[in-house]
């Protein structure tokens, strides 16, 4: 694996999953207003609340299977073992069903923990179908995204995103099924999806149930249920404590400044999540691939900046014209929410030391600590800050959980990120917010024009942080020089100093500077 053509190969197809990302966020957006007028904020809050209670029994039966079929499905020397991946989805589904039709049974007691009220049963036992269907639908997408044909998995998303616009319109608008119209159209769509890839990957691997595959995935996965159990609490139980010190409502509020959030993790950080995952662990088969870390580091950081901070500009703008007053309270949590999720994007390169040497359980010593800092966070901030406290204590935590996994992975092996100039962007990028607020509404014109004043600042100070390779870094050192050249040519005119060709002479751009 040439060095070059494996930076071509993931950049290619980190285009392709963020197009398919992207595709599927513009229509999300398309249908926040039919969302939020056929939907109260009471309702977005009975779905979150769904959405917790179901990731609370998914910790329980996913046993990190996704991750653990693309690390095993090629062995140290590169051979594909087709065996892993059936076996994988084989597994996958009777423990999920099992899982799954445990909590089924229970899901009064279930919806009492999480609501508060044992009368969202109902909701609970749909999120549960779709819990299980989700589970197995996540082995065929893995499978596709270790032989490396992203255009599948981005057309499972597209056709997804069509069904899901379909179905929404459907029931929530034309039969007005409301909560329940969301969680049946997600059953339907997860159902059809795993019908056609689940089929289509068996067919490629064959319907074997392999024992010592098993066992290789066991015990890379099990390792990773603490670190589930601590991922749990530290994304979503914001939610909870919002929801025990505030409202539904509140937590729908918080729940769709979420969504806009989440824009940074759907549209850069999940296509770089799913072209790493299987490409990371090539890293143990040729120790060459470790020279990709710095660059891509440097390319993820700065992406992600840039794209954070032109949603932090214009979110608020977004969220008065696609929503209703009630909600517009989101526009002000939303900026922490960006950050998490830039942080998010930041710290999965640090994590590729752990897991390409099978040391899974320290991701669950990592979790624990940050589990216990971001339910101290939330019991301090929430009472007093309501949602915005949530949103800062899950800011704190992803800060913290950056740190502790480069500092533990640094020890595992030892990767030169060259991580400080990347990093000095974030910190540009928050001096420039802060500046941001001191922007006025109106005039709109005047607002948009110091807004995008401040973007092509930002801009500038990325494009000096870009360490290109090749050829591209000598042509962007060649423009400065050429810029700095015509400076000094023009200062020197100004003072009768002779100039050659357009530019000053060499003395005389050296006195300048």
């Amino acid at each position: 694996m040439s060095r070059g053509a494996s930076i071509r190969e993931m950049v290619r197809h980190w285009a392709v999953y963020s197009a398919g990302a992207m595709a599927s966020r513009v229509v999300g957006f398309l249908l926040v207003p039919v969302y939020t007028r056929y939907l109260t904020p009471a309702d977005y809050g009975v779905l979150e609340m769904v959405t917790t209670t179901i990731h609370l029994v998914g910790i329980f039966v996913g046993f990190g299977m996704s991750t653990a079929v693309i690390r095993h499905y090629r062995d140290e020397a590169g051979e594909a073992h087709p065996e892993v991946i059936s076996t994988g989805l084989f597994f996958s589904a009777g423990v999920t069903a099992l899982g799954a039709g445990l909590a089924f049974t229970a899901a009064g007691p279930l919806a009492a923990l999480t609501f508060g009220s044992g009368e969202f049963a109902h909701y609970v036992r749909l999120g549960l179908v779709g819990l299980f269907l989700s589970n197995c639908l996540e082995i065929p997408l893995a499978y596709f995204r270790a032989v490396k044909a992203p255009a599948v998995v981005v057309k499972a998303s597209l056709v997804e995103l069509v069904l899901t616009v379909v179905l929404n319109v459907v029931f929530i608008v034309g039969l007005g099924w409301g909560v329940d119209g969301v969680l049946w159209g997600n059953i339907i769509i997860r159902g059809l999806l795993f019908a056609v890839l689940g089929g289509r990957t068996l067919r490629a691997v064959g319907a074997t149930l392999a024992r010592d595959a098993l066992a290789r995935l066991v015990r890379y996965g099990a390792p990773t249920l603490p670190a589930l159990a601590g991922w749990f609490v530290v994304n979503l139980a914001d939610r909870l404590f919002v929801a025990w010190y505030g409202s539904l409502a509140d937590v729908g509020i918080y729940s769709l400044a979420s969504r806009f959030g989440t824009v940074i993790l759907l549209l850069v950080v999940q296509p770089l999540r799913q072209v790493w995952e299987p490409l990371q662990f090539e890293v143990g088969r040729d120790a060459r691939a470790a020279r990709l870390f710095p660059r891509m580091f440097e390319a993820v950081v700065i992406v992600l900046v840039l794209a954070g901070f032109t949603l932090c500009l214009f979110v608020g703008d977004a969220i008065r014209v696609l929503t209703p007053p009630a909600f517009w309270p989101a526009a002000d949590i939303v900026p922490l929410l960006v950050l998490c999720y830039v942080l998010a994007g930041v710290v999965e390169p640090f994590k590729t030391a752990i897991l390409v040497t099978n040391r899974t359980w320290l991701m669950g010593l990592i979790a624990a600590a940050l589990c216990g800092l971001n339910v101290g966070a939330n019991l301090l901030l929430v009472p007093r800050l309501g949602a915005s406290g949530a949103a800062l204590a899950r800011a704190a935590t992803a800060a913290v959980e950056v740190i502790m996994t480069y500092w533990v992975s640094q020890r595992v092996h030892r990767i030169d990120f060259k991580a400080r100039r990347p990093l000095r962007l974030l910190v540009y990028a928050a001096a420039l917010l802060v500046v941001a607020q001191w922007v006025p509404r109106e005039p709109a014109i005047v607002s948009l024009a110091l807004r995008m004043a401040l973007l092509a600042a930002l801009g500038l100070l990325a494009l000096r942080s870009l360490s290109l390779p090749g050829g591209y870094g000598d042509r962007i050192a060649a423009l400065r020089a050429s810029i700095a050249g015509l400076r000094g040519a023009s200062r020197a005119a100004t003072r009768g100093v002779p100039v050659v060709e357009g530019r000053a002479l060499a003395a005389g751009a050296a006195e300048d500077h």
